[in-house]
């Protein structure tokens, strides 16, 4: 009986949902990733995003939530070897001449829409703060604000309403 309670409020629940549930992300989109960055044209792209960051005397991070961790981590990583760089995690950090000076601002988002983010990546290029988007595709805001954009172009999955 307790069993068929259970089944029977998880069945409600999942009907009571306001968005429908998204199919499994399936092979098809993980071949599809491969083969848009197993490929020439996005090997010269890596290249010029490669000779961007050596220009730069240093890194400034920048993403939030899931974004935000792996700016954390790209920042540590890239100190870790040598370039200097650090991160922004908190959305009203304010952005100053002497910190975008001879900097890179490599600005993560998923979604490429995110309105702190987008700030953001302004604020560094009304700051002569070169900006490097690591979207999930090339049209997004914060492609077209960058100077230099990086695109995974996977499909955004979205779990209870968040990435």
């Amino acid at each position: 009986m307790t069993a068929t309670l259970n089944s029977a409020c998880a069945l409600n629940y999942i009907l009571e949902q306001d968005e429908p549930q998204q199919a499994n992300f399936g092979a098809s989109e993980i071949i599809s990733f491969f083969k848009s960055v197993n490929n020439d044209e996005f090997d010269k792209l890596l290249d010029q995003a490669v000779d961007i960051i050596l220009s730069s005397e240093r890194i400034i991070f920048v993403g939030a939530g899931t974004s935000g961790a792996l700016a954390k981590y790209g920042a540590r990583f890239f100190s870790n070897v040598g370039k200097f760089s650090n991160h922004i995690d908190d959305p009203y950090f304010p952005v100053t001449n002497d910190m975008a000076k001879n900097a890179l601002a490599i600005v993560l988002s998923v979604s490429g829409e995110t309105a702190e983010i987008l700030r953001f990546a302004s604020q560094f290029s009304l700051h002569n703060c070169k900006v490097l988007s690591i979207t999930s595709h090339e049209h997004s805001a914060l492609a077209k604000l960058a100077d230099f954009n990086l695109s995974w172009h996977v499909p955004q999955t979205r779990i209870a309403g968040v990435y």
